[in-house]
C-alpha cells in the first residue's frame, strides 16, 4: 500500500495533543503539554494531516526582523512510506517563509533530525559541539539556513 492522504492545514494548538510522538522528541512534547500554544496559530504555522490526523506541526517564530527559529513536532507515522508527504509539505513551508535567515536547534544524538536539516540547507553554526543550555535547559546543536 501507498501513502495515507495527507492534507496540509492550518496549525491548530490542538493539533499537538493529538500527535503520537516520535520517541526522539518525547522530551518536547512533554514540556508543550503545560503551555498554551495558541500565540503560535498563525500564518507561520502548520499541521499536516494523514487520514486526517495531525502527525506533524511546524512553524517559525520570529525572533527579530528576518530572522526566524524554526520548531517542529512529528509523529511515529512519518516514518517510511509516509515521510515523503512530510518531506514535500515542509520543503514548501521552508520556500515560502518571509525570513532571510532561519535558525532551528536539534539534540545532539538525534541523526534523523540533522540529517533532515542538512537536507534542507541549513548549516551546522556549533561545528558540532552542543551550544550550552540553548533551550529548555538542553545542550542542543544550532543551526541556520542563510538565502
Amino acid at each position: 500500500p501507498g501513502p495515507m492522504n495527507a492534507v496540509q492545514v492550518h496549525f491548530c494548538a490542538a493539533h499537538v495533543r493529538r500527535i503520537d510522538v516520535q520517541p526522539a522528541q518525547q522530551w518536547m512534547a512533554r514540556h508543550l503539554a503545560g503551555v498554551d500554544l495558541a500565540p503560535l496559530e498563525t500564518d507561520l504555522a502548520t499541521t499536516l494531516l494523514l487520514d486526517g490526523e495531525p502527525v506533524a506541526c511546524s512553524g517559525v517564530l520570529p525572533k527579530w526582523e528576518g530572522v526566524g527559529f524554526l520548531w517542529c513536532l512529528l509523529g511515529k507515522q512519518l516514518a517510511g512510506k509516509n515521510f515523503l508527504p512530510f518531506n514535500r509539505v515542509a520543503s514548501r513551508f521552508l520556500e515560502g517563509l518571509p525570513f532571510s535567515r532561519i535558525e532551528t536547534a536539534v539534540e545532539p544524538e538525534f541523526e534523523a533530525g540533522k540529517r533532515w536539516v542538512l537536507m534542507h540547507g541549513f548549516r551546522d553554526e556549533t561545528q558540532g559541539i552542543p551550544a550550552r543550555k540553548y533551550m529548555l535547559g538542553m545542550d542542543l546543536l544550532v543551526y541556520a539556513k542563510v538565502r
